[in-house]
């Protein structure tokens, strides 16, 4: 509904009522005026739910379209996010494979997940068989270091290596 409309119908709504109270008191008062008073009443009443119904069709309906539009933008950035992500995690596990496939800890890696934070970051985690303990420590500060290396494109927030249950064995955070 328009301003315009609203301001109009909440006006014929209020003449209305107060046409409505004089009745009342007319009535109270057992004036003779009462009849013509309530008839007053009547018919502006009638205009007030005429004025509703007519600009309540007509009158344009914002919030709806707006909603949609806002919507549809959101779902058309998910997909490119998830697509850039997608792209990304390929983009990632492969240079892993290239590049370190000949260390001792490259073995270690079961899985390798990521996770878009916002407009170009991400948060990496990588899934192992290690178990939570010291020396493991140092194979997990090595994958996220070549994690680190690789990402020259893209913004990595923090890498985090999960070991046998996934329990945390490491995370480190972007040191840039």
């Amino acid at each position: 509904m328009s301003n315009v409309s609203l301001i109009v119908s909440i006006l014929f709504l209020i003449v209305s009522l107060l046409f409505l109270a004089l009745s009342v008191l007319y009535v109270l008062g057992r004036n003779k005026k009462a009849k013509k008073s309530f008839k007053t009443f009547a018919i502006t009443f009638f205009i007030s739910v005429i004025g509703f119904v007519i600009f309540g069709i007509t009158g344009p309906d914002t919030n709806v379209s707006g909603e949609n539009e806002v919507q549809a933008s959101i779902e058309e950035v998910n997909e490119e996010s998830e697509v850039k992500s997608e792209e990304f995690l390929e983009e990632l596990t492969n240079q892993l494979s290239i590049n370190f496939s000949g260390t001792s800890w490259y073995n270690h890696i079961n899985t390798v997940q990521i996770k878009h934070i916002n407009e170009g970051s991400y948060a990496v985690t990588i899934y192992t068989e290690l178990f939570p303990k010291e020396s493991n420590k140092k194979v997990a500060e090595n994958i996220a270091a070549a994690i680190y290396g690789l990402t020259e494109r893209h913004i990595v927030e923090s890498v985090t290596v999960l070991g046998a249950n996934d329990n945390i064995i490491e995370t480190v955070l972007n040191p840039l």
